[in-house]
Parts: C-alpha cells; sequence; structure tokens
C-alpha cells in the first residue's frame, strides 16, 4: 500500500473510529504534557485495556499519522524526533524606514542572572528518549537546568565532551555535575548508564578529581516497575544480544520502557529529583537577586530609550 503524502483526506472505518477517540482521549488527559511520543500514547492505551503487541504499536503509528495528516489532530500534539533546529535568522520586513525606527527605537531588557553560579554542583538531565525532550524541558526550564538526549552518549568522544565540560566548571567555580539519566530499563539500557558511569570515574581517576561527575539513574529501575506497574516489554530481552545473559544473571528482569512510565508520573519524578539535586535556598536567593538586577538594567535602559526616540523623532503617544 501505498503511503499517503501531505495532507489527506480520510474516512477511517468503525473500528478504527473506536481507536481514534481512545487515542485522543489520551492526548487530551494529558494535555498539559503534550507533544507525546507515539509510543507514549500506545503506552497509555495498553493501560486502558489495549493489546501490548508490535501489531497494535504500528497500528497506532499508522493511525496517528493519518489522523494528523487530515486534521484529526493536530501536529504540535505528537512528537517526532525528527528535525532539530538550532539557530538560523529571523527576518522582519517593513514598509519604510520609519517602520524600522519605530521597531528598533528602544533596547529592551534581556537580562537574565546565572541561576546556578552559587550551586555547589552543576545539574543537567539526559534522557534516552529524544522525543520525550521538550516535555521534560518544560519542568526543568522551571529551575533553569538544561535537558539533552542522551541517545547517542555511549560514544566515546561525547562522553568526554561532558567529562571535559564538568572539569571546566570545577576549575572555574568549584562545581562538581549531577546528571540525571533517563533511559529504558533493558540490556541495553542498563549497559548505556553502566558505561557512562564508568567511563566518567576513569577520566576523573586520571586527572585526580574526585568527585567530579556523579550520574543518578532517575529512570527507569526495576523498582519503578513494580511501584508503577509499569507494563514489561517482553521483546526488551533478546537473547541475540550479548547483554542480555548478564541482565539475566543479575536478576533485572523484567525489562521494561522508559515512555511506558505515565507522563504526569514522570514529570513529578523529574522535579522531584531535580530540586534534591539543587541548593532551593541559594537557588531562590539568585532568583531574587535577578528580580532586582534587572530592574536596574530597566532603569538604566529607561534613559537610553529616552534618547534614541528623540533622536528618530518619534513620539511615546505615536
Amino acid at each position: 500500500m501505498t503511503r499517503v503524502k501531505g495532507f489527506a483526506d480520510w474516512r477511517p472505518q468503525k473500528r478504527t473510529q473506536v481507536l481514534l477517540v481512545d487515542i485522543e482521549a489520551v492526548l487530551k488527559e494529558y494535555r498539559e504534557y503534550l507533544p507525546l511520543t507515539v509510543r507514549q500514547v500506545f503506552y497509555r492505551l495498553v493501560g486502558k485495556g489495549h493489546p501490548k503487541t508490535e501489531r497494535f504499536y504500528e497500528s497506532v503509528q499508522e493511525k496517528c499519522n493519518r489522523a494528523r495528516r487530515c486534521g484529526l489532530i493536530p501536529f504540535s500534539w505528537i512528537r517526532d524526533d525528527g528535525v532539530s533546529r538550532r539557530g538560523g535568522e529571523t527576518l522582519t520586513y517593513c514598509d519604510s524606514p520609519l517602520g524600522y525606527y519605530q521597531t528598533h527605537d528602544e533596547l529592551h531588557n534581556y537580562y537574565r542572572r546565572r541561576w546556578h553560579a552559587d550551586q555547589p554542583a552543576f545539574v543537567s538531565v539526559l534522557c534516552e528518549a529524544a522525543g520525550m525532550v521538550p516535555m521534560l524541558a518544560r519542568v526543568a526550564d522551571r529551575c533553569r537546568v538544561p535537558v539533552a538526549s542522551s541517545s547517542g552518549f555511549d560514544s566515546l568522544t561525547v562522553k568526554h565532551a561532558l567529562y571535559s565540560e564538568a572539569r571546566v566548571r570545577m576549575e572555574a567555580f568549584d562545581q562538581t555535575t549531577i546528571l540525571l539519566h533517563l533511559g529504558d530499563h533493558d540490556p541495553s539500557g542498563v549497559s548505556l548508564h553502566e558505561s557512562m558511569a564508568e567511563d566518567f570515574d576513569a577520566f576523573a581517576l586520571d586527572h585526580y578529581y574526585d568527585p567530579l561527575i556523579e550520574l543518578r539513574r532517575v529512570a527507569l529501575t526495576p523498582a519503578q516497575i513494580v511501584r508503577y506497574r509499569i507494563e514489561p516489554d517482553p521483546e526488551g530481552v533478546k537473547p541475540s544480544d550479548s547483554r542480555s545473559k548478564s541482565f539475566i544473571r543479575r536478576g533485572l528482569e523484567p525489562a521494561a520502557q522508559l515512555e511506558a512510565i505515565p507522563p504526569d508520573t514522570l514529570i513529578t519524578l523529574v522535579r522531584e529529583e531535580i530540586e534534591g539535586a539543587l541548593d532551593m535556598e541559594a537557588l531562590r536567593a539568585s532568583q531574587e537577586r535577578e528580580r532586582q538586577e534587572r530592574a536596574e538594567v530597566q532603569d538604566k535602559l529607561d534613559e537610553v530609550n529616552e534618547v534614541l526616540r528623540g533622536a528618530f523623532g518619534i513620539d511615546e503617544e505615536e
């Protein structure tokens, strides 16, 4: 069957309409945490009684695809691990020189203080699933804690870069680094986490830094699988994977995926971990100092903007 492209009309069958109602109900239930990945939608449907099979997951993928193309589901409600944009230009067009002057007749206050200058540790969140980064960033942004996808962090180059950044922070600000790590609980996910921790320790030992980086496993853990009644992933332990034998021997079964955690539960968990890793009293003091310093900057800018308006002959009431 040829895959539909672009925008398309679609008249789903009755059975599909029932599934679409359930998909929409999940998206509306977790509206506060949008966009969700298709796999997060899938696990929420499984929790409501739908089958936990690869065939059903592929069906959910296809239905979400078609529903977005025909306008039944907003594109912005589903997160794909696609193009990531950084930088670029925003062009502003004007109808006349006067329009340009009216757009640029004042300097704006973009002052932001470094909230973490007084923190004993620099805190960052690493998540294996790139599609979950925007959702996690919304809670982390409240404390200006960065969030990144760690899907490629088993790379030696990337791990050394993280170590080098931590070393610079130690030498410049006397700060250790805490990395809050989220990933699947399966042979691959456990191996990735342990490999990162071992490399960080080895790098630090070579330069006599102890401690330098603390890699905390925030999720997913065996205890959380039990506590949150996470649906196991029977395909997570593959006999062909050499890491599976160690996973089984250490009694780490069952395997489960990070995206099986309900979004609201995960957000609460990450917020608590961030607040536990930070000195919140010092953070609140930095926030208050920023408010005061921003007001000082605005007072100075008001004086400069008054001069600019006079130079361009712009009446403030125009």
